[in-house]
């Protein structure tokens, strides 16, 4: 993502007056927000991941309230994707000033279908897995999960020749 994708992420969030499909907004003026291991595994587990955009308020029509501390936000995410969550999530981040506010994204990749279903590891499976359904987070259910595990491929290192 660039400056400008940023710019016209934010411009398409406030001309919508909603989070998108691909996009979940969180305000972060007063801190790192609780509960980002939702979004994270959603966004990891649909095709093509997502945003998380910090610096807009939901609560006030998306307008900018910024990010109070967007070294600290950025190290708190950092260390929640790669500590938290199963497989380990590496999130880019891109930050502009908008009105002399700072607003920051962070892109969430598609996990490989092969580590799928992505989890918040202290909550297990199935309670800490989720899907982006539309503009929410919902919990996978056990089905979901299922399908996921028995559509892994299988190693088939047994089936290689061997050099003499």
């Amino acid at each position: 993502m660039t400056r400008e994708d940023l710019h016209q992420l934010v411009a398409e969030v406030q001309r919508q007056q909603s989070e998108l499909d691909s996009v979940e907004v969180k305000a972060a003026n007063g801190g790192t927000p609780k509960s980002l291991q939702r979004p994270l595994s959603a966004f990891a587990n649909s095709a093509g991941g997502g945003v998380l955009l910090f610096g807009l308020d939901e609560e006030t029509g998306f307008s900018i309230v910024g990010v109070g501390n967007p070294h600290r936000l950025q190290e708190d995410l950092t260390n929640l994707a790669s500590t938290d969550m199963e497989p380990a999530l590496r999130p880019k981040f891109e930050m502009d000033e908008f009105d002399g506010k700072t607003v920051v994204a962070a892109e969430i990749e598609e996990v490989p279908a092969a580590q799928k279903p992505c989890f918040f590891r202290p909550a297990g499976l199935p309670k800490g897995a989720f899907l982006r359904v539309g503009n929410t987070n919902r919990q996978m259910t056990e089905y979901e999960i299922f399908g996921y595990l028995s559509a892994r491929e299988q190693p088939t290192h047994d089936e290689e020749t061997i050099s003499k």
